[in-house]
This record gives C-alpha cells, sequence and structure tokens, in this order.
C-alpha cells in the first residue's frame, strides 16, 4: 500500500506545481500579447512555444489530477473496506451499543466520511496552503509593494475561515444532538407500540414529527452557514482585486500587471475548498465523536470475542424470564436445558417469541432469571456472554461484501474448506466451490433469494463456536425438501450443540426434545 500512497503524493504534487505554473504563466503570456500588440510588433510575436508551454502545463494538471484521484479512490476503497470489516464486527459481537438506524450509518455515511478524510479534507487544505504561500513567496520577489496588501488578504481570509468555522461546528453540534434525540424518542415509542399505527397515542407520533422537523431546521441552519461562508469568501476576494487593481501601476515591471491580477483574481478559487475542508472536518470530527470514542479505536477494534467459547457449558435455565420494552412486558418462561438438544419455544404469532430471543442476547432488557452452569449471566465476563449465543434473525442481512466475508463474521478464523463444508451443510452446493467464495453479494453483486439468504445465515450458524444456536423461523422461506434434509442436518447438530428454535412451521421428521409454551396472559 506505500508504494500507492507515495505515488499518489507524487501525483499531487505534481498536480499543484501545475496549477501554479499554468497560472503564472497564462497570466504572463496575456501580458505577453498585450504589449506586443502596443508596441506594434504583433505581427512577429511567436505565440506557438508560450501556447504549447500552458498546453503542456494544462495536461500535466488534467493528467496528474485524474491519476491521483484514481489512486486514491483505490486507496479510500481499501482504507473503506477495513473499516467496513471492523464496523461489522464491532456490531455482530456487540462491542460498541450501535442502534439499527446507528449501524446503517455506521456502514455507509459515517465510514465512507472517514475514509475520504484525505479527499475531502487534507489534499483541498494542503493545496490551499501551498497556493497562498507560493504567491506570497512570488510577490515578495517581484512586487513587494502588494505583499503587505497579500498578506492583509490572507489575514481576513483567516478570520472569516476561524468565524464561519466555528459557526459552523456548533450548528453540526446542534443537528448531531438533535437528531440523537429525535432517533431515541422515535426508537422509545416504536418500542413500547407492538401496534404502533393502530394505538391511540396521537400525542407520541406528533412529538415525533415535531422532532423530526426540529432536526431539519438544525441541518439548514448548518447548510445555511456553509452557503454564507462561500459568500463571504467571494465577496472579500472581489473588494481585494478591486482595492488592489488601482495599485497595480506602482508596481516594478508594469508591463506583467496583468499576471498579478490574474493571480488576485485566482483567490477565490482556492480559498472556497479551504473553507469546505473545515466544513468537512468538522462534521467528520463529530461524526466520529458521535459513533466511536475515537478514529483509532475505529480502525483497531478489540474484538475479543472472536476467541472460542471458554469453558464447558452445561447447562441453561431460565426462571419467569421475560422480555421488557419500557413499561411493557413479554410473556414470561420458564425452563431448564441441557447442553445439547433441540427445543422449540412455541406461542401464538405476535405475541413476543422473536422478542424473547433479543433478550436472551442482549439486545432488550429482561425480568427474571437466567443462569448458565448455574450461576447467573451477569456474572460471565463480556467475551463469555457474547460467545455463548449465536442468533439467526428472521430477518437477517446480507452484507455488501464476499460470500467469504459474510460467512467468516460467525467465526472469521475458519479457513477455506470450513466454508465449503458449511455452505454443502447448508444445502447451498451451488456456492460451493473456492472460485465462488469471493464473489460479491449484496447491493450490485450477486441477488439472493429470499431462501438463499435463510440458508447462508444456517451456514454461519453452522460454522459458529457458540454453544447455543438460536434459531428464528429456520424453515421459512424453504421448500419441503430442503427443509426435510436441513431437519436431518440440525437434529445432527443438536448431537453437540443446544438448539433453540422459534417457527410456526413443523416439518416432518422434526425430532424435538421438549416443546416449551410462553405463559401468555389473556388480557
Amino acid at each position: 500500500m506505500w508504494q500507492q500512497k507515495f505515488l499518489s503524493l507524487l501525483l499531487f504534487i505534481i498536480n499543484m506545481l501545475s496549477q501554479l505554473s499554468l497560472l503564472f504563466f497564462s497570466g504572463w503570456f496575456i501580458a505577453a500579447c498585450a504589449i506586443a500588440g502596443h508596441a506594434g510588433v504583433l505581427a512577429g510575436f511567436n505565440y506557438m512555444v508560450p501556447a504549447a508551454v500552458i498546453r503542456f502545463f494544462a495536461l500535466a494538471r488534467i493528467s496528474s489530477g485524474y491519476f491521483e484521484k484514481y489512486l486514491s479512490h483505490l486507496l479510500l476503497l481499501r482504507i473503506l473496506k477495513n473499516l467496513r470489516a471492523n464496523v461489522l464486527g464491532a456490531i455482530f459481537y456487540k462491542q460498541k451499543n450501535l442502534t439499527q438506524s446507528e449501524t446503517g450509518q455506521a456502514l455507509q455515511q459515517q465510514t465512507e466520511q472517514i475514509a475520504a478524510r484525505w479527499s475531502t479534507v487534507t489534499s483541498p487544505t494542503v493545496s490551499a496552503l501551498s497556493v497562498a504561500m507560493a504567491i506570497g513567496l512570488l510577490f515578495a520577489l517581484w512586487w513587494p509593494k502588494l505583499l503587505v496588501s497579500w498578506v492583509a488578504l490572507c489575514l481576513v481570509s483567516a478570520v472569516l475561515l476561524v468565524g464561519f468555522s466555528w459557526l459552523h461546528k456548533n450548528a453540526i453540534v446542534r443537528e448531531f444532538n438533535q437528531q440523537h434525540t429525535y432517533l431515541n424518542q422515535q426508537r422509545q415509542w416504536l418500542h413500547v407500540s407492538t401496534l404502533w399505527h393502530f394505538t391511540q397515542s396521537a400525542f407520541s407520533h406528533q412529538a415525533i414529527q415535531t422532532q423530526a422537523k426540529i432536526t431539519a431546521r438544525q441541518r439548514i441552519q448548518a447548510d445555511t452557514v456553509e452557503r454564507a461562508a462561500e459568500h463571504a469568501i467571494t465577496l472579500v476576494a472581489l473588494v481585494f482585486t478591486s482595492v488592489l487593481f488601482f495599485q497595480l501601476e506602482a508596481i516594478e515591471n508594469a508591463s506583467y500587471w496583468v499576471v498579478a491580477f490574474m493571480i488576485l483574481l485566482s483567490a477565490r478559487d482556492w480559498l472556497q475548498p479551504l473553507m469546505q475542508a473545515q466544513f468537512a472536518q468538522n462534521r467528520l470530527t463529530q461524526t466520529s465523536q458521535h459513533l466511536f470514542a475515537s478514529t483509532s479505536e475505529l480502525a483497531k477494534p478489540k474484538i475479543e470475542t472472536q476467541s472460542k467459547f471458554d469453558f464447558i457449558f452445561s447447562s441453561l435455565k431460565l426462571q419467569s424470564f421475560a422480555w421488557t420494552r419500557g413499561k411493557h412486558e413479554g410473556p414470561a418462561l420458564t425452563a431448564s436445558f441441557p447442553a445439547t438438544g433441540l427445543f422449540r419455544i412455541d406461542a401464538p404469532t405476535g405475541v413476543g417469541k422473536s422478542s424473547l430471543f433479543d433478550a436472551m442476547t442482549g439486545e432488550l432488557s429482561y425480568s427474571g432469571q437466567i443462569t448458565v452452569n448455574d450461576q447467573s449471566l451477569e456474572l460471565l465476563t463480556t467475551s463469555q456472554r457474547q460467545s455463548l449465543f449465536h442468533y439467526v434473525q428472521q430477518h437477517e442481512h446480507v452484507f455488501s461484501a464476499t460470500l467469504a466475508e459474510n460467512l467468516k463474521l460467525a467465526s472469521p478464523e475458519v479457513s477455506n474448506d470450513d466454508l465449503l463444508q458449511a455452505l454443502e451443510w447448508a444445502e447451498l452446493s451451488h456456492w460451493a466451490k473456492p472460485e465462488r467464495l469471493n464473489t460479491w453479494l449484496g447491493t450490485q453483486g450477486l441477488p439472493v433469494s429470499g431462501g438463499e439468504k435463510k440458508r447462508l445465515f444456517l451456514a454461519r450458524a453452522y460454522l459458529s463456536t457458540a454453544p447455543i444456536l438460536l434459531l428464528d423461523e429456520p424453515f421459512e422461506g424453504l421448500d419441503e425438501a430442503t427443509s426435510q434434509r436441513l431437519v436431518i442436518k440440525l437434529t445432527s447438530l443438536s448431537q453437540t450443540k443446544l438448539l433453540l428454535l422459534v417457527s410456526h412451521l413443523k416439518p416432518v421428521g422434526l425430532m424435538l426434545n421438549e416443546t416449551y409454551q410462553l405463559n401468555v396472559v389473556e388480557a
């Protein structure tokens, strides 16, 4: 990767030098043409050499710019891949307490902003400061009388930069805080309203709408600051150009005043990207603080739960165990499970069987007791608790990654042979080929049907080292023949692991150790 970084930096330097050379030489060329016409030597003036030089600088600037962006794009893709892989690990192992909406932000907008730091912040800042220093040096050598005015322009621009950056930062902080409040209120309302669209709690719905409008207004305020900064920079550049125009006759080598005039006109072209880079830095900083403790922590997460379950699992017991959402509580379950076996949890549709699994894995709060090996689950270490369960949800998500990466979420250290074996086990033999492991799934990748998704998640469960598998509707979306084959394989797997399943389907031949009924209290 360092070779790409070095080459990208070299192309960036070439692009910047070509841009400066083009600016200075084109100004000189215009001035020379004016002088030639005024002196009456226009016919003998050689236009070819200057025109060729200008074209050379233009081509050098364009080509180096495109190649630099291409290499930077490759680097950003690699950085983005690593960031997303780390975020996926943090989410899967619940190292970070992220909500579903925050998870989407982390995997898409936030990681892209963090990965694109070079193109959105570093590159425009370095380019602007380099151009300002180069122009200041040129004025100091050729036109010292303009140096004071140039320094004054830079100071005024710095004041504007600091002022608008401060206003923008405060607006961004208010926007993110308001967005966090809105998401929390929305999540709380949805959690306490099972059939939220039929509830009579109109006040809650109106409150959420109000919070959404406030959030939108905060975003508009941040955008307004950005637009105002652009107009202010443009106005300052025009004012200084107009004022300095009257000083150009006083400079030495007055015949080349067009060069200085064009330099002054170009101030807006590098000041605005510098201002936008500061705005991008403000949003990036707030983004990182909002989701993660620091960017370095995101880049190198400490995922302890990738290790195997580190003690012998012997029993799982639930005593009046029930999920809770605010003041709402689900039906309780009292059950005792051995180290192995296949057990089904039954209840009418909509009473919270899936929510029970959510509570067992820590996604929801709970009441009652849950013990592992006769000790409270809360006494286990974080690593032990996270590696105890593997939860196959009813509606899992296929991540925009390769087939192998989607499978390795369950166990990152497995070999390709293990992956192929898991695919065969899960009735995905058409995918169980070495060349298919690098196939891209998800958005703009290989389309995955509902049945293939279900079997993909079962293959992931097969790879997991967790002693307890929670299977939510494992046979949904599968044809009868496939279900029958998976029944045999799940029954065999239950000889070495504890399988708890929630399913409204009960395929023929499903050999259950026992079925537990949730204690549904009639209203």
